[in-house]
């Protein structure tokens, strides 16, 4: 039974490049259909009910300015919830960044800013359309700014948490250890959510909404620069295992035969080149790809 695990597992890392978009596309469909059902049903009021049942039962039935719990519960709440605000995100994400230009990962540096300032954009830009208030049944245990559905804490730590885990799980080949990198990320984006309804700034709806809005958002960036990478790889020449250069057919269609026997070989490769490269002459140095993408997710 073991062996036949083992087995199974191999096959889907075997796979994982054909699954991980099909995974992605499964989240970003899902994510974005809960989104939209939470916030037709926002607009309509029907959920309205059920967001105040959820708020009032974290608080003391005498007094709704009392959040359940010791003292040192609220406390721990404003820490975590601290964990999701800007601050911490965007230094989070400066020192992220600036390690991967420093060591020259142009392509992860380009991604991590645009997913997470995307989204946060993404998230400013709700808000200001739904317009929706803070709840007024509780007394607010934290300081707020702006309007309430979604929740910019719960959109944006799910976006950065998920952008930094897809990051880090390129370096791990071990599927244990990509699986409990993002379930770090998970939970610290459901903590932060919590939190924000515990603390009173936050419906429920505004929540759930956030953490649909934010797994949908991280999907769809890394599957656009992912095929973006694809595409660009594609567009460049490959060195092949036999030490001949294989280039996209454009480029085959595009000289004769005196070129190719003179630069690279090209693919798909036909018995010519295959013949071509059994001559074994030496072939000049070729750019095998471009840096700035080399490090986009999808490599792994």
């Amino acid at each position: 039974m073991w062996a036949q695990e083992n087995g199974f597992v191999r096959q889907i890392a075997r796979h994982r490049r054909a699954l991980a978009p099909v995974l992605l596309l499964l989240v970003l469909t899902l994510g974005s259909f809960v989104f939209l059902a939470i916030a037709d049903e926002v607009a309509e009021g029907e959920i309205k009910a059920l967001d105040e049942q959820v708020l009032l039962a974290l608080r003391n039935p005498l007094d709704a300015s009392d959040p359940l719990g010791p003292p040192w519960l609220e406390e721990a709440a404003l820490e975590i919830t601290a964990i999701g605000g800007y601050p911490v995100i965007v230094l989070s994400l400066l020192m992220v960044t600036g390690l991967l230009v420093v060591t020259r990962r142009y392509g992860a540096a380009f991604y991590a800013v645009l997913s997470v300032g995307s989204g946060a954009l993404v998230s400013y830009i709700l808000k200001n359309h739904y317009e929706r208030p803070r709840p007024d049944i509780v007394e607010h245990l934290d300081v707020i700014h702006t309007a309430s559905f979604p929740s910019g804490h719960a959109t944006v730590t799910t976006v950065a948490y998920l952008t930094l885990a897809a990051l880090v799980v390129r370096f791990f080949p071990d599927w244990r250890i990509r699986l409990y990198v993002l379930a770090v990320a998970v939970f610290i984006s459901f903590t932060v959510g919590v939190s924000r309804i515990y603390l009173g700034v936050h419906w429920p709806s505004d929540v759930a909404a956030g953490w649909a809005l934010g797994a949908a958002w991280a999907s769809f960036t890394w599957l656009c620069l992912s095929s973006m990478r694809s595409i660009a790889a594609d567009g460049w020449p490959m060195v092949l295992e036999s030490g001949c250069v294989k280039a996209p057919s454009r480029l085959w269609r595009n000289h004769d035969d005196d070129f190719l026997r003179k630069t690279l070989v090209v693919g798909p490769l036909t018995a010519a080149n295959r013949a071509v490269c059994a001559q074994k002459r030496p072939w000049p140095q070729v750019k095998t790809g471009r840096p700035f993408l080399s490090a986009l997710p999808g490599d792994a």
